[in-house]
């Protein structure tokens, strides 16, 4: 993490973005890297091109499969460090699945960041397209019966 700040002159907080958005990428990167060593054709996910609404939790839907992979990682590690009689090659490997499974669960913790993303924008446009009554013109105010 250290070269991004260093090469780049990236701050502290730009630099653990690029590090979730890496480890965010890590499951995508192993499918793909599956199929073409089974010399399958890569399943395309498609993106929504269009408007994006507020979808709530909904947003982990997207990262469903990088969600169960990291909370059962998670699960299984320290289940297994908790059971674990003394520190050995045994912590070591449950060390290793928690750390997997919380590099799995940077995809649904970008999915809520940008359903953060998507309520503030949308907060933000509702609030600049309210009219100030004391600013209204008669036209703005509506009909007259």
């Amino acid at each position: 993490m250290a070269d991004f700040r260093v090469v780049l002159g990236c701050s502290l907080r730009d630099n653990w973005g690029a590090f979730l958005a890496k480890s965010a990428l890590g499951y995508t990167i192993a499918v793909a890297g599956l199929s073409g060593m089974l010399n399958r054709p890569a399943i395309w996910r498609r993106t929504n091109k269009f408007p994006v609404l507020p979808m709530g939790l909904g947003a982990l839907n997207s990262a469903r499969e990088e969600l169960m992979l990291g909370l059962v990682g998670l699960s299984i590690g320290l289940g297994s460090l908790a059971a674990a009689p003394e520190l050995g090659l045994h912590t070591l490997l449950a060390i290793g699945v928690i750390y997997q499974g919380l590099s799995y669960l940077a995809a649904p913790v970008l999915a809520l960041l940008a359903e953060r993303d998507v309520r503030r924008r949308d907060r933000a446009s509702i609030q600049t397209n309210i009219p100030d009554p004391d600013s209204a013109t008669p036209s703005m105010v509506g009909p007259r019966w």
